[in-house]
C-alpha cells in the first residue's frame, strides 16, 4: 500500500502563514507515505500574503509551489495544484484546516479495491471562542455518515463533504473530469456526482480532520452563488433524479432564495418541491422516508 504517491493540494488565500503551516504540519506529520505537498497560491502577487508564504515556505523545500498573479478562486487553484501533481492519489486540504497523522492511511486502505474511485471520511468543526473555548461539533454529513454513496445517493445529497474530506484516485479524475469552473459553488459536490456515476465511493466511518472557525469569523455562504450551483446540478442531472431527488434539491434551492429575500422565487420552488413530496410519497415512500431519517432536513 505504502508505494503508492499521494499528492495533497493546499490551495491558499488571503490567510496568515500561521495558519497555513498547521495544515502543513499536519501533512508532513501523516503516518503514511509517500506523499507529494503541493502549494496553490492564489493571492495576488504584491500582497502581504504572497510574501509571507514565500518566505515560510524556506523551511520546507519539498513543498511544490504553484502561484498565481491574480486571484482565480479556490476551484481553478485545486484544477491547478492537479495539473502540478505526479501521484496516483490526489487529497485536499483547505488552508485552515488540519487532519489527524492517520488520515491518509485510513483512508487510502479501501483504494485496495480497484473500483474504489474516491474515499472520504468524518471529522470535526471547531469554532474558537474570543476566551479561548473550543466549540466541537461533527463537521458536514459527519453526524449522518453512510460508509458507502451510490449516484442515486449524492442526488438527494451530498454524503461526502468538502474536499478536505476526500481522497480520489487519479484514474477517476481521468475518466470523470476536474473541477467545473463554469459552476460558482457546489463544485466539489458536482464533482463526487460525476465520480459516483463511474466508481465506488467509500467512507472511513473515523473523525480525521479539523475545520477551525477562528475568534472574528463566522460561518457564512454564498447563498446566490449556491442557488446558481444548485441549479446548475438540477439542470445537468435531470433525467436521473428521482421525485425524491427532485424534492430535495428544489427545498434546498427554495431555502437559499429565501436567505437572499428572493421570496417570489423561493414560493415557487418550495410549491415546486411540494409537489414532487407528494409523488415521492405516494410512489416512493420508502425511499422518501429513509432519505428523511438520515438528513432531517438539515440543509
Amino acid at each position: 500500500m505504502s508505494e503508492r504517491l499521494v499528492s495533497v493540494i493546499i490551495t491558499t488565500y488571503n490567510r496568515d502563514f500561521e495558519v497555513v503551516e498547521k495544515s502543513i504540519y499536519s501533512v508532513i506529520n501523516q503516518t503514511y507515505k509517500p506523499i507529494e505537498l503541493i502549494i496553490v497560491d492564489d493571492n495576488n502577487a504584491d500582497t502581504l500574503y504572497r510574501e509571507k508564504i514565500l518566505e515560510g515556505l524556506k523551511k520546507y523545500p519539498q513543498v511544490i509551489y504553484v502561484k498565481h498573479d491574480i486571484n482565480k478562486g479556490a476551484q481553478i487553484s485545486r484544477n491547478d495544484g492537479l495539473k502540478a501533481a505526479h501521484g496516483d492519489y490526489f487529497a485536499f486540504l483547505d488552508d485552515d484546516d488540519v487532519w489527524f497523522e492517520n488520515k491518509i492511511e485510513c483512508q487510502m486502505q479501501y483504494f485496495d479495491d480497484d473500483e474504489v474511485g474516491l474515499v472520504y471520511c468524518k471529522g470535526y468543526l471547531v469554532k474558537i471562542k474570543d476566551d479561548g473555548e473550543e466549540i466541537s461539533r461533527p463537521y458536514n454529513m459527519s453526524k449522518y455518515f453512510i460508509d458507502e454513496i451510490s449516484f442515486e445517493d449524492m442526488l438527494y445529497g451530498d454524503y461526502i463533504g468538502t474536499t478536505t474530506q476526500a481522497i480520489i484516485s487519479r484514474k477517476a479524475v481521468e475518466k470523470c473530469g476536474m473541477f467545473d469552473v463554469a459552476m460558482s459553488a457546489r463544485q466539489d459536490y458536482e464533482m463526487w456526482i460525476r465520480i459516483s456515476t463511474q466508481f465506488k465511493c467509500k467512507g472511513v466511518p473515523e473523525y480525521l480532520f479539523i475545520h477551525y472557525i477562528h475568534r472574528g469569523e463566522q460561518i457564512s455562504k454564498n447563498y446566490k452563488n449556491a442557488i446558481h450551483g444548485y441549479n446548475h446540478i438540477y439542470k445537468k442531472y435531470n433525467k436521473d433524479f428521482d421525485y425524491t431527488s427532485k424534492f430535495h434539491i428544489l427545498l434546498l434551492i427554495s431555502k437559499c432564495m429565501k436567505k437572499e429575500k428572493m421570496y417570489g422565487r423561493a414560493l415557487i420552488n418550495a410549491i415546486r418541491a411540494g409537489a414532487y413530496f407528494v409523488m415521492a410519497f405516494l410512489f416512493e415512500n420508502k425511499k422518501l422516508r429513509k432519505r428523511i431519517a438520515i438528513h432531517h432536513y438539515r440543509k
